[in-house]
């Protein structure tokens, strides 16, 4: 588990490798970020589906919408399976999405308990198998290891918001030019980002950037 304690030694850490990452840590020192997305794969399956090119405000509105309405994962997932086919959106979930949480139904039901087996394996070979599902696609991998499994070396590559924040932070958007300053605490920079993005301290500075 990513725990807070663990997540302020990378922020100690951190600080002492770059200057402008130092400046956003200091200012996230007394927020508590958020580790996890609780409950079964599933559950978190489904978020990472739904929150798939999508704000965080726009996510949480639909998510609240289709559980407010089918009230359990596996009803979501057996709603999704039911419409797979349909076209357009439906509670603001594309068919696209409900194809996709249609194919994990199938997945988990062709291969119980086979994500058991993903804990012992290394995390690419996690983002590989979960990548072979029809619709989970590298982000949607990347958000299984993060939240689910609680891997600390995973850096969403094609995240827009990581890649704004780094813009910022690093003065590019190209993994390999910071790499080495994040080495070793990907997904505590990723949560780091995240959660400054969430709190609009991203906009306040890129508006100053611009000032």
């Amino acid at each position: 588990m990513v725990s807070q304690q663990y997540l302020t030694h990378c922020r100690k850490t951190l600080i002492r490798r770059h200057p402008r990452l130092a400046r956003l840590l200091n200012q996230l020192d007394s927020v508590t970020l958020h580790l996890e997305w609780k409950g079964t794969i599933h559950d978190v399956v489904v978020r990472s589906v739904v929150k798939q090119m999508l704000s965080s405000k726009a996510s949480t509105s639909i998510l609240r919408g289709i559980y407010d309405k089918h009230g359990s994962t596996r009803e979501i997932i057996h709603w999704a399976s039911k419409t797979a086919r349909h076209k357009g959106a439906l509670c603001g979930l594309s068919q696209r999405k409900r194809r996709a949480l249609s194919a994990w139904g199938r997945y988990s039901s062709k291969n119980p308990y086979r994500w058991l087996k993903w804990r012992s394996m290394q995390t690419k070979e996690i983002h590989s198998e979960i990548s072979s599902i029809w619709g989970f696609g590298p982000w949607t991998a990347e958000m299984i290891t993060i939240f689910y499994f609680s891997r600390r070396d995973v850096w969403p590559l094609g995240d827009t918001g990581l890649q704004n924040m780094a813009m910022l932070v690093f003065g590019t958007k190209e993994y390999s030019e910071f790499a080495p300053v994040i080495s070793g605490y990907e997904t505590a920079t990723a949560l780091f980002f995240w959660t400054a993005i969430n709190i609009g301290l991203y906009d306040h500075m890129k508006a100053r950037s611009l000032g």
